[in-house]
């Protein structure tokens, strides 16, 4: 493995970074949901039932930790790999999903689903790397391919630093 793209809060001894952006979870939800009509209180929002995403990292386990502290559960009715598939279930139905605020904001370009910051005190931030080891350090082929691979990232649809610049509210 030559890189690795992750969410990391410090970058380990030994591998390199560059580092591609920043960003926070918030609550996804259909443009008609009615949550939309009320106030958004934790209990209100665990009336609902949720949809995960059961790849691509741990986006949304902070959440259950918050709950467990307060002695409250959630109902995750809806598991799938994929954002797109999970999109497509809350454009028709009353689920909520918990994603990083660039993903939220670029499916409500696409699908009719709205955001909002969740009702919980302790949101962490996510912040995102391309790691490499050490021993590519200062080769210069490897040096080149992954300036290209963070160019490509930083200009992706789902990039944080692309939608922090666009939005102007996150850095």
């Amino acid at each position: 493995v030559d890189f690795a793209a992750t969410m990391i809060s410090k970058v380990p001894d030994n591998l390199y970074g560059i580092h591609l952006g920043d960003d926070a979870p918030v609550l996804l939800l259909n443009q008609e949901h009615p949550l939309r009509q009320q106030e958004l209180t934790l209990d209100t929002l665990l009336l609902y039932p949720f949809a995960s995403i059961t790849t691509g990292g741990d986006k949304d386990s902070f959440f259950d930790t918050e709950l467990n502290r307060q002695h409250k559960q959630r109902r995750i009715a809806y598991e799938v790999p994929f954002y797109n598939s999970a999109f497509n279930a809350l454009t028709r139905t009353e689920l909520l999903l918990i994603v990083p605020r660039h993903i939220a904001m670029k499916a409500c370009e696409y699908y009719p689903l709205s955001w909002c910051e969740l009702p919980v005190e302790r949101i962490p931030e996510y912040h995102y790397y391309l790691l490499w080891h050490g021993i590519h350090q200062h080769d210069r082929a490897h040096r080149w391919l992954r300036e290209m691979i963070a160019d490509l990232m930083y200009r992706s649809i789902f990039s944080p630093k692309g939608m922090a610049e666009f939005a102007g509210i996150l850095s």
